[in-house]
């Protein structure tokens, strides 16, 4: 797991609060340094370390839904969300839609856990793991500073990454198209994602405004 990124942040109007009167809409500023190994992620203020694998979600290997209605028991879930992330995810910027664990769940799910292949010639901007990874614990920090502030399980929530930040393996970076092809795959689309966790599905839309990169190895990576 690398170490030597610094995340420096600026801040941006609305950031962190929810503004209920227009759909349930978060806006945020994000980081993301994620790789074979590790993902890491700073989410507003918050930095989150988890692995970076997901595996499907099979039948009869799903977990047991929690009532909405035990707020005790969503409340202790939402607190170690990032041992529990079980999203089903629908965006065009992801070749294998579908449902996974993601994170530590999915190295206990029973199912082959899915990483980053370091034999592969597939660069890290073409591969879906960060994506899922990151479009996860987006999703799952939104509910749970919802549930923070209102203290119910919504069924939609909106997300607005204002400005987001991410590292490229310095070869990768230096390809042709390559930054402009990546910034695509999160800007150009809004992305679906499915919280399961509840007896009330949450569904996540998701979107991201400005995309920034730096070389992995840098010393700052800046939103």
């Amino acid at each position: 797991m690398r170490q030597d990124v610094v995340i420096i942040w600026y801040s941006v109007n609305r950031k962190g609060e929810f503004d209920v009167a227009d759909n349930n809409t978060l806006h945020m500023v994000d980081a993301s340094d994620g790789g074979n190994g590790f993902m890491k992620v700073q989410l507003n203020n918050p930095r989150f370390i988890f692995p970076s694998i997901m595996s499907d979600v099979l039948p009869g290997k799903e977990l047991e839904a929690i009532d909405v209605n035990d707020i005790d028991n969503v409340k202790a879930t939402l607190a170690n969300f990032i041992d529990k992330m079980d999203v089903k995810i629908q965006s065009p910027a992801i070749r294998d839609n579908g449902r996974y664990f993601v994170g530590p769940q999915a190295s206990i799910s029973g199912t082959e856990p899915i990483n980053y292949n370091v034999k592969s010639s597939e660069g890290k901007s073409e591969s879906d793991i960060g994506l899922i990874c990151l479009f996860s614990i987006i999703s799952y920090y939104a509910l749970s500073k919802f549930f923070e502030n209102y203290n119910y399980v919504p069924a939609n929530l909106n997300v607005v990454v204002d400005k987001f930040a991410t590292a490229l393996p310095i070869d990768e970076i230096k390809i042709k198209g390559v930054q402009q092809s990546y910034a695509k795959r999160f800007a150009d689309y809004h992305h679906q994602v499915t919280i399961n966790n509840f007896s009330t599905l949450v569904h996540v839309d998701l979107s991201f405004k400005k995309v920034f990169f730096d070389p992995e190895a840098s010393q700052q990576l800046r939103v």
